[in-house]
């Protein structure tokens, strides 16, 4: 069986992503909403937006048709808690540092976990002003892949309060969508070719955007260890899916969409979508800093056809998989049936 579920990502960050979100939702592509709440200003408040969500979706949300999750941020937005080591280690003029600027930061010393898990409490608790406790957890902007220490405090603070969080070992990218390459292990292998990463490859993530000066290294070098935290926590009851899909995003077109459904084997993906309505003005409005601004064509094309009514999800899977296939919410129900 192909268990299939669709992650919209960024819901709470800016009313254009909102709406975006929202247009997906009503068209029945979406399964989760991962919400941010660290965004307040005299314009706009995450946990407001969110709210407003909660109870347009509650119907579907009470059926089960829809899940709601945290998707925590240290690099979008302000911290919610505002305690002096919080501020002093995560931000700069109130603000959450960029990821680039977290890379050779303190957040891996071992005494600074305490003071990062208190963000992470604070967030879970402001998500709760919504009326409801997220189903799952996931990460803003690889956060996750910044420093070792850091994914085991947000693990074991997943673990704690029973959130399901996301596969931290994205799927390879298809070739055939002009990006990167495979891991041995990647179910995609059976039926589409890639390519390897080269040497141009592994220069471009340690020294261009988004990281640059060589600060990719300790990003890349934690991707590697992923993997085995991952094993490690799932011993301790970690619940997650057993593969992450990423490539929909930048690539977003129907046939990109196509593809990766019609090469899901005989497990459990989460596929995660950034779309962006273009009908809401982002000149005079910006996009907060920490959300990626030079994808944004690129995210309304995903939008477009995450609402086209002639590319389905749930089509798409009948053609390639006849009944051999699911879609299902993330929640720690989902695992434990």
């Amino acid at each position: 069986m192909k268990y299939l579920s669709i992650t919209a990502d960024d819901y709470g960050a800016h009313p254009a992503i909102d709406k975006g979100i929202e247009d997906a939702i009503e068209a029945g592509a979406i399964d989760n909403v991962d919400c941010m709440v660290t965004i307040k200003n005299e314009k706009y408040n995450s946990v407001d937006a969110i709210r407003g969500l909660y109870h347009r979706f509650k119907d579907k949300i009470d059926r089960k048709e829809l899940s709601l999750g945290l998707h925590i941020s240290l690099t979008c937005g302000s911290p919610i808690c505002t305690d002096k080591d919080v501020l002093e280690l995560l931000c700069k003029n109130g603000r959450f540092r960029q990821m680039q600027k977290h890379a050779f930061s303190k957040l891996n010393d071992d005494e600074n976990q305490p003071t990062i898990l208190k963000e992470l409490k604070a967030q879970y608790a402001e998500f709760e002003k919504v009326g409801m406790k997220p189903d799952h957890v996931s990460c803003h902007t690889g956060m996750t892949q910044s420093t070792e220490k850091i994914i085991i405090t947000y693990f074991n603070f997943a673990n704690k309060m029973g959130m399901p969080v996301r596969n931290t070992q994205i799927i390879s990218r298809l070739k055939t969508l002009g990006t990167s390459a495979t891991a041995k292990d990647n179910p995609y292998n059976e039926k589409t070719k890639f390519k390897k990463v080269g040497l141009n490859r592994a220069i471009s993530i340690l020294v261009l955007p988004p990281y640059g000066d060589l600060q990719g290294i300790p990003i890349m070098l934690n991707k590697l260890r992923n993997k085995e935290l991952l094993e490690d926590h799932k011993e301790r009851g970690l619940k997650f899916t057993n593969f992450f899909i990423d490539n929909f995003y930048c690539n977003g077109n129907e046939q990109a969409l196509s593809e990766i459904i019609k090469n899901l084997t005989d497990s459990t993906f989460e596929m995660v979508v950034h779309p962006i309505s273009d009908q809401i003005d982002t000149k005079f409005w910006p996009i907060p800093k920490g959300i990626q601004t030079n994808v944004k064509k690129k995210r309304i094309a995903e939008w477009q056809t995450l609402i086209n009514k002639n590319c389905k999800v749930n089509e798409l899977l009948t053609q390639h998989h006849g009944d051999n296939w699911q879609r299902f919410r993330i929640n720690s129900s989902f695992f434990e049936s």
